[in-house]
This record gives C-alpha cells, sequence and structure tokens, in this order.
C-alpha cells in the first residue's frame, strides 16, 4: 500500500500487523540501548578521557547525534550495560521483541543496583509474565519480588534508593500548559496528593465550582507561589524540616511585539481544501501539491457545519468545501508591525531591574509558522481534516523582509504578485489586486518573536497579560537584537548588569539544544579570559555538565557574530543553531590519532 489506509484487511490482520511492527520496534529499541553501552566505554577509553568526566562525555555524543536529552542517553547506556549483565535474560527477552523499552526500564530500575542472587531470583519469578501485564503492574510485581526474595535486604535498598529523589524539569504539553513530576520517597508523594486532594475537596463542598482536577492542580500551584512570595516552605516547629530563601520570581521573556494581539493570523489567510475524491489537501499557498485549489474569502467565513479546525505547533488552519474557481489568497489588510512601528526594530533594553515589565498590554506576533494538514476519507458531513506533521510546509516570500531586517513567511511571489509587483509592506497581494496575506517573521526567537517562559518556553500572549503583574512574575525586555551591549567588565567577573543581559539574550545555556535556563547555569567566557574580554559578546551561559565537558573533555563551542552558535564533540559530531533559532547537525566523524 501506498499509505496506510487498511487496504482491504480485516480486523484481525491489522492487529496482527500493529504487534508485529510493536515486536520490531522493542528488538530495534533494545539493539539501540546494547551498541549505546559499547560506545560509551569504547569511546571513552579510545579519547582517554579523565575517568571523573569520560561517562558524561560519551553520553553527551550520543545525545549530540541522536538529538535527544543527556538524560534519555544516560538512560540508553545504563540500561545497556544491565541487559548485558545481570539482566541478560532481560536483553535476550528484549531483542526478541517480548519486551518493550519501558518494561526493560522497569527490570533496570528495579534490580540495577541488585546482588547477583537477588537479580536471578527476581527475574525467575516476574519475567514469564512481563510481556502480559502493563508496566505500572510490573513494577509492582518487581517490588513484591524483590521484599519477598531479600526481605532482609528492604531497608537498605529503600534507603538507597532515597538518594534518587528529584523533581523533573517542566514539560511542555501544549497550550500553555507544563506537566511538573517528582520522585520522592513514597510517604511524602503520597503526602503531597492527599494534600491537594483535601484542599480541593473543602473547596468543593464550599461551592466552588471548578472541577476536583482543576482545583488540585490549583492547590499545588499556591503552594509554590506562597513559598515564591514567602521565600519560605515549611514552619519551624510543624514541619519537620523548614526551607529559608530569598523571595524569588519566575521570569518571563517578552519583546512588545511578541505581546501583541491586534495583528491578523495566518489563520485568517490561509484555507486548505480536501478533494474528497483523493483525499490530498491544497492550501492557497500551493503547500502540499495536491489536486484542486483553495482561496482564503476577503471576509471570514460563516461557520459551516462542515468546517474543521486543526491546531498545529504554531497556527489554526480552517477547512473548508472545495472550490474550482482561480486562486485568490486574502486576508485583513492590517499589517502584522508597521514599517513605522517602533516594536518593529525590538525592544530597548534596560541596564538594570528598570527592564522589569509589571502592567502589559498587547498580544503576540505569529512567528515560524507551519502550516501542514492531511485529509481523511469524506464522512457524511464533508471532507474531515486530520494533523499530517510529515510534510510541514514553509510560506515563503523570496527576498522580503520587515524593517529590522527579518525574512518574512507568506504566500510566493510567483503565485501572488503580479509583474508590476502588486503588494504592499502590509503583504503580498495577488495579481487581481486583492487583500494580501500576512507576513510572519520566519525567525523564532524566544522572548522577541514569541513571549518565552524560563524553563518552560513559548506561551501565548495572554498568559502574559495575566500572570506578569503577580508579585511571583517577573517580566523582562530581551535585549534588543543588535543593539548596545553593557560596558565589558575590567576583571573576569561580568557585572551584575551584564550578566543580566547575556542572560537574558541567550535565555537557556549556549550549546544548542539544551533547555538548561540560563540563570541556572554558569557565564563562561568563549575565548578564555584574560586573552579574551569579560564582554557580551565573549560571554555564554553554560549549564554546569556543558561548562565541565567543554573545560574538560574537549568539547568545543564556536560562535558566530550573527548570533549562530557550533558545539562540537571530540568525534566531530556537531549541533548547530542558527541566528534564527534552527537546529541542524553534521555527521562529521573523527577519530583519536
Amino acid at each position: 500500500m501506498s499509505e496506510v489506509d487498511g487496504g482491504g484487511l480485516g480486523t484481525d490482520a491489522i492487529l496482527d500487523l500493529i504487534i508485529g511492527w510493536s515486536r520490531q520496534v522493542a528488538a530495534a529499541q533494545a539493539r539501540v540501548r546494547e551498541w549505546a553501552a559499547v560506545l560509551a566505554h569504547q569511546g571513552g577509553a579510545r579519547f582517554n578521557f579523565r575517568p571523573d568526566i569520560a561517562l558524561d562525555a560519551m553520553v553527551e555524543t550520543i545525545a549530540v547525534a541522536l538529538a535527544c536529552s543527556t538524560r534519555f542517553a544516560g538512560t540508553l547506556v545504563r540500561e545497556g550495560e544491565a541487559v548485558q549483565g545481570l539482566l541478560v535474560d532481560v536483553g535476550g527477552a528484549a531483542r526478541r521483541g517480548d519486551l518493550d523499552a519501558s518494561r526493560v526500564g522497569a527490570f533496570v530500575d528495579a534490580l540495577g543496583e541488585q546482588s547477583p542472587e537477588v537479580v536471578f531470583a527476581v527475574v525467575e519469578r516476574v519475567l514469564p509474565d512481563a510481556g502480559e501485564v502493563t508496566v505500572s503492574e510490573l513494577r509492582r510485581r518487581l517490588q513484591r519480588a524483590l521484599v519477598q526474595v531479600d526481605p532482609a535486604g528492604a531497608g537498605p535498598r529503600a534507603a538507597t534508593a532515597r538518594k534518587r529523589r528529584r523533581v523533573n524539569a517542566v514539560r511542555p504539553v501544549g497550550e500553555g500548559l507544563g506537566s511538573f513530576s517528582a520522585v520522592l520517597p513514597a510517604p511524602c508523594a503520597t503526602a503531597l496528593e492527599q494534600a491537594c486532594e483535601r484542599a480541593a475537596k473543602a473547596s468543593r463542598a464550599a461551592g466552588d465550582e471548578r472541577t476536583l482536577e482543576q482545583l488540585r492542580a490549583d492547590a499545588l500551584g499556591t503552594m509554590a507561589e506562597h513559598a515564591l512570595v514567602t521565600g519560605q516552605i515549611g514552619a519551624p516547629g510543624v514541619t519537620g524540616e523548614t526551607f529559608v530563601f530569598t523571595p524569588s520570581q519566575v521570569r518571563i521573556i517578552a519583546s512588545a511585539a511578541s505581546r501583541r494581539t491586534d495583528g491578523p493570523s495566518l489563520a485568517d489567510a490561509v484555507r486548505w481544501d480536501i478533494n474528497p475524491e483523493t483525499s490530498h489537501c491544497t492550501s492557497n499557498n500551493g503547500a502540499r501539491g495536491a489536486q484542486g485549489v483553495v482561496t482564503a474569502p476577503l471576509a471570514p467565513p460563516e461557520s459551516a457545519p462542515d468546517e474543521t479546525t486543526v491546531a498545529t505547533a504554531a497556527t489554526a488552519v480552517t477547512a473548508g468545501s472545495s472550490v474550482a474557481s482561480a486562486p485568490t489568497a486574502t486576508t485583513a489588510s492590517t499589517p502584522l508591525i508597521a514599517p513605522d512601528d517602533p516594536v518593529a526594530k525590538g525592544d530597548p533594553v534596560a541596564p538594570d531591574d528598570s527592564s522589569v515589565v509589571t502592567g502589559l498590554a498587547g498580544g503576540s506576533t505569529p512567528t515560524d509558522v507551519q502550516a501542514d494538514a492531511r485529509a481523511a476519507d469524506a464522512g457524511p458531513r464533508g471532507p474531515q481534516v486530520r494533523e499530517d506533521r510529515r510534510d510541514p510546509a514553509r510560506f515563503e516570500v523570496p527576498g522580503a523582509a520587515d524593517e529590522g531586517g527579518d525574512e518574512l513567511v507568506g504566500e510566493p511571489v510567483s503565485r501572488l504578485s503580479d509583474a508590476s509587483g502588486v503588494g504592499d509592506a502590509h503583504g503580498v497581494a495577488d495579481a487581481h489586486g486583492v487583500a494580501p496575506v500576512p507576513r510572519i517573521a520566519r525567525s523564532s526567537i524566544p522572548g522577541v518573536d514569541v513571549p518565552d517562559l524560563v524553563g518552560y518556553g513559548a506561551i501565548d500572549p495572554e498568559t502574559v497579560t495575566t500572570f506578569g503583574t503577580l508579585p511571583w512574575v517577573q517580566v523582562i525586555l530581551p535585549p534588543e537584537p543588535g543593539g548596545a551591549a553593557p560596558p565589558d567588565a575590567p576583571g573576569y567577573h561580568p557585572t551584575a548588569e551584564l550578566a543580566r543581559h547575556v542572560r537574558a539574550r541567550d535565555r537557556t545555556c549556549a550549546v544548542p539544544g539544551c533547555p538548561v535556563d540560563a540563570w541556572r547555569g554558569d557565564l563562561d567566557h568563549i575565548v578564555v579570559w584574560p586573552q579574551g574580554p569579560t564582554s557580551a559578546a565573549n560571554l555564554r551561559p553554560l549549564c554546569r555538565r556543558h561548562h565541565r565537558l567543554r573545560t574538560h573533555a574537549g568539547f568545543r563551542l564556536d560562535t558566530q557574530p550573527d548570533g549562530s552558535v557550533t558545539w562540537t564533540t571530540p568525534f566531530g559530531t556537531a549541533r548547530q543553531r542558527d541566528s534564527a533559532g534552527h537546529l541542524t547537525r553534521s555527521t562529521h566523524r573523527a577519530e583519536p590519532p
């Protein structure tokens, strides 16, 4: 089949395919882990890394090669070592496709640090049925078997396990929501859940109309708000431990342009249409090269029963009914950023805390838009639209740029402009002189093009407005791209003003793809001091892990005047981030001499 549409297969056959491919994936996952472990040890020996940093260096090399987090790369190595050691039977089941990566991880988490006698006894009890139970149930069975096999060692095992307690980084889950998780001693985790539960039920009983799920989440959030404002967690004489610290704030970096909401959305200009005979779709920018033509009406269409809205990573795309007329592309004529608008040239950065904004208004400009959709079979109510991430379409206007020099995105000139260059600064009009499609900045610079919540990522302008005036939130204007930087520091350490500027400019660790926010890391000299100055151009924030790798393991960080950055491993594999924030990898390999 050219496309996965089921063909003439029955339910049983399709289920067999799902199971078969799942087993193939499980077997491939096992091989990835095994080879990751091999590389971690052989590569470290070849490059003669310092013993205390060799594993970190090879884990980082794997992370760069796979474009994954260092934690995930470390998990690959740890599990690969385990299944080639005492958990060899688990590894064999994984290679046969009987156990997927989640189940292998459950065995490694439970038995990775146990004695051979305990490991063999538990595996003998649990492995035969491990592929037939859920991952959660497998973890419970492993814990029960551990206590049964070695009850005397349960206490020491628990003490060792408690050393792994941690709070995980916030994980974006879309639309301004973040997932917070922690690994805690079981009584503490249960107490936290119970506290949220009791608070939620009490509020509900008092007449609060929020759902219990919402109230539990809000109760947990209120704990954090109270801690940041008061600078204290716990109470002397009440809790077993009290933490006292300087009151703090979460940071939002947002230019005035990124907070605007009065400009047109690309969703108002680009419309997708589905050919019900082929299930292919086209848009008024010509994306996906399917059959038929799609137009964007001059006025927003009335709601229709067969209209479906598909949310993509950057915008919403509306699908309507088929048309066979000549292509037209239209939108409101209001510019996203007018040429004479001062925010088009960036926001000034104050040299001190005056850069903190307390009163906010406006919204954001859509950036780096990817409008991509895929059609399903037409139903009784007309064509239905499904999201398609396989073929993102960018709407380029070759050579177009705003007053600030950013390359812009819009309709292809060949389709929308006539020979005389019909169009204006607000967008590009079609040959019939209809309203132009809005031009969207192709760059996607956090804090400049879209508001950025430090430690999380992009948020919508309304969130900035809603939370920006709260005492535990600090909204910071980003440095103006290409603007003046604070004066160089005379010595090794940057001034407070210079440090604020560099961290607000870069927002995260300078290594491409590293999400650790700049306020949690070190400021490192690209050219070592005193050969290089303590200046904005020569300073980059690095998380502690990447700082150590650059200093002690031969990793290289190269920067360019346009802001692009390259992180190169000792093996020659590199990751680049260009000035617009786009990430690429190179596959060049280098062997040690």
